[in-house]
């Protein structure tokens, strides 16, 4: 068994970063190391790497100071039948989100969830190949633990909806997927 150690920047590696395409989404992966190089994989006790967050900012050289901003800290709330109308729950932070419907936009979802301590959180809705939603909660600041997402029943105690969502995170076994979009050509500074 390998118990490994908090994570080490120096070690910390990146995978997949190249050149990025304006105007699309671009990725890459942080692979997050102990300071033996050990991929933070863990076995569930809490060196396992769950709780590393990642933020990348992407400064464009030599023009206005464009910058983009994105982490590794996402949640991902997918809907296996988008045709059930209807209200749902976010509990998360502590709080509990007013009733949202099932179909509701990402910059909606990202107002909601921004709290009193100024976390900033950018949510984007799309759709799946099978037609249903999927929201991507990106948080950008106040980087804590207790934030995970719990979806709810409605407030009235109907689960038609909330029994169709999950949550899940990309980021996961030492490996951590970050997405950014540029929307200028030029040399970026990450």
């Amino acid at each position: 068994t390998i118990i490994h150690n908090d994570v080490h920047a120096q070690s910390t590696s990146i995978a997949e970063l190249g050149d990025a395409v304006v105007g699309e989404e671009n990725d890459f992966v942080v692979q997050s190391r102990d300071q033996f190089g050990n991929l933070r994989v863990g076995d569930g006790d809490d060196s396992d790497g769950s709780g590393d967050v990642f933020v990348a900012t992407f400064t464009r050289i030599g023009k206005d100071g464009y910058q983009v901003v994105t982490s590794s800290a996402v949640q991902v709330i997918k809907c296996t039948d988008s045709s059930v109308e209807g209200h749902f729950r976010l509990a998360y932070g502590g709080q509990i989100s007013p009733d949202l419907p099932h179909n509701i936009q990402g910059a909606t979802m990202s107002t909601i969830l921004a709290d009193e301590q100024g976390r900033q959180v950018r949510v984007d809705r799309s759709v799946d190949v099978s037609g249903n939603y999927e929201w991507s909660v990106m948080t950008l600041s106040h980087f804590d633990n207790d934030w995970d997402i719990e979806v709810m029943p409605s407030s009235g105690g109907d689960s038609a909806v909330s029994d169709l969502l999950s949550v899940s995170k990309p980021a996961g076994g030492g490996m951590y997927p970050i997405q950014f979009v540029l929307w200028y050509a030029g040399t970026y500074e990450v």
